[in-house]
Order: C-alpha cells, then structure tokens, then sequence
C-alpha cells in the first residue's frame, strides 16, 4: 500500500505471503533502499492491459478520483502504470496492490490536481495501447 501523508511524505507498506529468513532481510532492505535511488532508470516492460480492465470515477470525492485495474497479473505492472502516472505529473494519494490467482486488482486513489482528469482518456489509450 501506498498512502499521502502530511508534508507531501508517503508512506509504503510492503506484506509478505511467507515469513523471510534473517538472512534474507539485508537483501529486502537493499532493494528497497536501491528503489528510492532516483538517478537510476530502468526499462520497463510494457504489460498487457485491455480497455475494458480499466475503471476510471474522476467523481469520487471532492478532492480524489479513482482508477480500478484488474487485469492479468504481470511483472512489472505497477511500475509501468506508476511511471505513466510520473509522466503526467499525476499524485497518487493511495494504492492497493492486489493479486490473487494470477488477477491483479489494483485500486488507485489520485489527487486531482488538474492533472488526472483532464488527462485520463491519454492515460487509459497510453495503459492499454
């Protein structure tokens, strides 16, 4: 999960299905610690996403809309709709990540700053092109 905190700070919850060994936490914390390096870049593989797998309410709330995404469960799905969300300038406020029996079900609640919504017929075209 992904959540907007006061001071523009964010807050990220990782869950793990199994329990990870001793040995394995010096490599978790790597890769988180190595994720948050942003002067590196890295390709990202551009998942299989149809039209009809996208929802998209710009009327949520007042200050949030909502995108529902459930599609096949790909690697790297997350961070290709992220790095689209990052080309737009667009917030995400909060995520849930999920995905079960091969389905990712992801929720996205975005901060309408202009950018989202005016946006979003680009942003769904780019998600499933």
């Amino acid at each position: 999960g992904i959540y907007k905190l006061y001071d523009n700070k964010k807050f990220f919850e990782i869950e793990f299905a199994e329990k990870i060994s001793e040995d394995e936490i010096q490599f978790v914390e790597h890769i988180i610690k190595e994720s948050f390096d942003m002067s590196k870049s890295i390709k990202i593989k551009k998942p299989i996403i149809k039209k009809d797998d996208i929802f998209i309410n710009c009327d949520h709330t007042d200050e949030l809309a909502l995108m529902k995404l459930e599609t096949k469960d790909q690697k790297g799905l997350f961070s290709y709709v992220a790095k689209v969300f990052d080309d737009f300038n667009i917030e995400i406020n909060s995520a849930k990540i999920q995905s079960h029996n091969s389905k990712a079900k992801d929720l996205f609640l975005i901060s309408k700053n202009g950018h989202f919504c005016t946006n979003k017929d680009k942003i769904s075209d780019i998600l499933t092109s």
